[in-house]
């Protein structure tokens, strides 16, 4: 019974380890500073802020930069 739970244990740690981070998580102010550039991008392209173009554009823009869409 402990050889099982020894081996769920490590599978789970081993997955948490190889799952993609966002890279967001290095730097606030990387994010903070790519998110900057997709609105003025998106003002760029003359949407209106916070449409469902605009939202989409951002989050295209951000998953590009390597960032999660949000």
């Amino acid at each position: 019974m402990k050889k099982i739970v020894v081996l769920i244990s490590a599978v789970t740690l081993s997955s948490t380890l190889f799952i993609p981070h966002d890279a967001s998580a290095g730097s606030m102010a990387q994010r903070r500073q790519a998110r900057v550039e997709c609105r003025q991008q998106a003002r760029a392209m003359h949407y209106a802020p916070y449409t469902v173009k605009w939202k989409n554009s951002i989050k295209e823009c951000m998953i590009d930069r390597g960032f999660s869409g949000r």
